[in-house]
């Protein structure tokens, strides 16, 4: 009888998230011994602000002597000269005047730095309904499905769903019950901020926070007199996630994320607090803020969307399993390596070559739905001709089971 290898097609993916403080969590829930750092990496490498007053957020990993990457951004310390940015609320880093800088950050014993440049911005800076308010409505729940993106809108006010039509919105805003939910005289007094702060009665509850960055953006606007912005410069044409991929070395550990949108007139801006995050698999990885937590090994997609634009970031939370040892299979084909290179990395032994009957079950379930009949699995089994013969050797003349 003659022994035939069955591959396994894994879809790849690995990133890596973990705790960082006095240990790691565990996947037991205990807390590990602080894992000792060799490197430190600032994600992104060096920022740009269009304009004083911006925020912009920084991911520090540390790269333990062990080779895990480590999340240490809410226990890093970010030291700057010169006056030209400072820490904000939530570790962002706030553009104070224009200039360049380098900015600092120590982790775990270790430090790094980045180049950080503030831009003049030509005039006041002017907040739009496109880049700015539009991603508000949507972040805050205005334009869900539950709320005013239904169908029929909600209490006689229709939105569109997840803010697709953005002109739609607006005129809805606008010109709707005569415009009544802007007060141009007084703008604190406008319905679009007296109701989701629940100074007016709200089916739909507290949606923002008096004097949050949120609520004096629309303030802003309404002061500035509405405008809708460009529709072409105003457009996100692409979504970049730091980190690209999370790896896990262990269930209980987490990673941040930062997302920045970069639009057709070529700038960029930090859309982390505003962007829609996700996960396929929620019994593997859940959604904390603005970053993902791993629950139990497993492979999972974070997906990130923004303004139409999506983003997928693969996922994975090993097993915390010790001792592992890694024992090779022979290889036959170029999908044998790139499985068996999956299969190392996330610390699964391959099985066994497959038995002649074991194959021909396999392959008959997977192309005809049936097992293969009695008599069929003896002839198949009693045919001494090699069928997959090893790198080098010709191949076989018998035909497909």
């Amino acid at each position: 009888m003659v022994s035939k290898p069955i591959t396994t097609c894994l879809w790849a993916g690995s990133l890596m998230l973990a705790f960082a403080g006095t240990g790691l969590t565990a996947g037991d829930g205990s807390t590990a011994p602080p894992a000792e750092i060799r490197e430190l990496q600032v994600r992104p490498g060096g920022l740009v602000f269009s304009r004083p007053g911006e925020l912009r957020r920084i991911l520090v990993t540390g790269i333990s002597v062990a080779g895990e990457r480590l999340d240490l951004t809410e226990t890093a310390r970010i030291e700057s000269q010169g006056g030209i940015v400072e820490l904000g609320p939530d570790s962002y880093l706030r553009a104070v005047q224009e200039g360049e800088t380098r900015v600092t950050v120590r982790a775990g014993g270790r430090s790094a730095e980045i180049d950080v440049r503030v831009d003049a911005s030509p005039g006041s800076p002017r907040t739009t309904f496109l880049r700015d308010v539009l991603p508000i409505m949507n972040k805050v729940g205005c334009s869900q499905g539950v709320c005013h993106g239904a169908a029929k809108g909600k209490n006689g006010f229709k939105l569109s769903l997840r803010g697709y039509d953005a002109e739609f919105d607006y005129r809805a805003l606008l010109f709707e019950m005569s415009g009544r939910r802007f007060n141009r005289a007084d703008p604190p007094q406008s319905l679009m901020l007296a109701k989701p702060t629940q100074q007016v009665a709200h089916g739909g509850g507290l949606r923002l926070e008096l004097g949050s960055p949120y609520y004096n953006a629309i303030l802003e606007w309404i002061d500035q007199e509405v405008p809708f912005g460009d529709p072409k410069s105003d457009r996100v044409v692409e979504l970049k996630v730091h980190p690209g991929e999370i790896f896990m070395h262990a269930p209980g550990r987490s990673q941040q994320v930062v997302v920045v949108a970069r639009y057709a007139d070529g700038s960029s801006r930090d859309v982390t607090r505003e962007s829609h995050l996700g996960s396929s698999n929620g019994e593997a990885v859940a959604v904390e803020g603005s970053g993902v937590k791993g629950i139990r090994s497993g492979e999972s997609t974070l997906m990130v969307r923004y303004e139409g634009q999506f983003e997928m970031v693969p996922v994975t939370v090993l097993n915390p399993r010790t001792g592992f040892v890694w024992a090779a299979l022979p290889q036959y084909n170029t999908i044998d390596e790139l499985v068996d290179r999956k299969l190392k990395r996330l610390r699964i032994q391959p099985s066994a070559p497959a038995g002649d009957a074991e194959f021909l079950r396999r392959v008959s379930l997977d192309l005809t739905g049936k097992t293969p009949e009695p008599e069929r699995i003896r002839t198949f089994v009693q045919d001494p001709t090699e069928t997959h013969p090893a790198p080098g050797q010709p191949g076989s003349d018998r035909q497909d089971p």
